[in-house]
């Protein structure tokens, strides 16, 4: 009797050591199930915006950090949005949901090479004197005999009729390039016409007054008066009072009557 009373406590202790194992093993779960419910993050909404736009701070109050951050975190703390936002698409696997907020439309400058440059005016003519004639024309080369001289020669020019004193104006836009008395066409001036290398016309005024109105490097208009009719070439001195006009292009003579439209 006495060992069967011993066996039967033996045997209610180990009973008892299982079932506290047991219950040890139930609550470690269950701590362990409530710790990973808690680690796991609550949705958010968010919405990405361009880093260039300027930011305003803004105040999350302590009641919207989640519980595993309460404790690290101040009061109150700062968290940046900006002021314009965009849409942009957000992955679904994160939780987040997706905005659509308004954007400012930015006007974009042309490119340069699109923009239409401005059409250079073509260069006009007009005859240096009013209402003259031409006296004598250009002779392209061939030998005319001259009514001063009497000896024949070429005559590169035109002779276009008009009383001394008359006003000697510019035949087109240009620039002065030379005013001199030459030995043998008197007071000069050389003015180059045009702008391209390939079609500028350098026109030389000749047999006009001492009395010039032009200057080397001035620009001058059509129209512009440089100077007077005069008599000073010693090449024409016997013919009636005129202007002679030469013209040259790429070195060569042409007929001014042409370039005028006579």
């Amino acid at each position: 009797m006495r060992k069967t009373g011993m066996r039967r406590k033996a045997a209610g202790f180990y009973l008892a050591m299982a079932v506290s194992v047991a219950a040890l093993g139930a609550v470690a779960w269950l701590m362990s199930a409530e710790l990973e419910t808690e680690k796991q993050p609550s949705p958010q909404l968010t919405a990405s915006v361009p880093s260039s736009e300027p930011t305003e701070e803004v105040l999350i109050p302590k009641r919207d950090v989640p519980k595993e951050e309460s404790s690290s975190r101040p009061e109150n703390y700062v968290v940046s949005f900006p002021k314009e936002t965009e849409r942009r698409e957000e992955s679904s696997e994160s939780g987040s949901l997706t905005a659509e907020l308004p954007v400012e439309d930015v006007e974009t400058a042309a490119p340069a090479e699109n923009i239409p440059k401005e059409e250079e005016k073509p260069l006009t003519w007009a005859s240096p004197v009013d209402g003259g004639k031409i006296t004598n024309p250009y002779s392209g080369g061939e030998l005319v005999k001259s009514r001063t001289l009497g000896e024949w020669r070429t005559h590169d020019g035109i002779d276009i009729s008009a009383a001394e004193g008359d006003a000697v104006k510019a035949a087109a836009d240009g620039v002065v390039k030379d005013v001199r008395k030459d030995n043998r066409w008197g007071w000069t001036i050389e003015i180059e016409h045009g702008g391209a290398a390939d079609d500028v016309i350098v026109a030389l005024y000749c047999g006009l007054d001492e009395a010039v109105k032009a200057a080397v490097g001035q620009q001058v208009k059509q129209g512009d008066v440089i100077g007077k009719v005069g008599n000073s070439s010693v090449m024409e001195a016997s013919e009636e009072p005129h202007i002679h006009l030469g013209m040259k292009q790429g070195g060569k003579w042409i007929d001014p009557a042409e370039v005028l439209g006579f």
